[in-house]
């Protein structure tokens, strides 16, 4: 989704729709205001997508809060903060979005994914899967 601001800038989160209402309409209770604190969150998340090629289409078509998938029979459930469902140029995607605000990140899959292949290389075991995800995005 793309959004502009009279049809002319292009509103990627919620400076930028913020910073375009007028000093007047910038109290809380005005519409302004209240519509822009209600969209800058999907917009925001959108233009974050728009910077990866493969994602800038992506449409969301289904949201899980607190969604929880299984990998592998090594580990738990993996639990994700917000799992979309949808479609980007490639065809059918899956958008894992892991909020952080207090806590570090966890490496990307590419890493994990040198990680196994070293310890492989040095002889050491690992239950990390030999073939998995071929890709990975990681925007902070």
């Amino acid at each position: 989704m793309e959004m502009y601001w009279r049809d002319r800038d292009q509103v990627r989160g919620c400076e930028d729709w913020f910073g375009k209402i007028a000093s007047k309409d910038y109290a809380e209770g005005r519409s302004a205001l209240s519509l822009a604190q209600a969209w800058c969150g999907p917009i925001a998340l959108a233009g974050v997508l728009s910077l990866h090629p493969d994602l800038g289409a992506f449409n969301p078509a289904r949201g899980v809060v607190e969604a929880q998938t299984q990998f592998d029979e090594f580990t738990g459930p993996r639990n994700h903060d917000l799992l979309l469902v949808g479609d980007a140029a490639g065809g059918r995607t899956v958008v894992s979005i892991e909020a952080k605000a207090d806590e570090p990140s966890a490496q990307s899959i590419g890493t994990y994914r040198k990680d196994a292949e070293a310890k492989r290389s040095r002889g050491e075991s690992t239950n990390a899967p030999v073939t998995g995800p071929r890709s990975s995005v990681h925007l902070l």
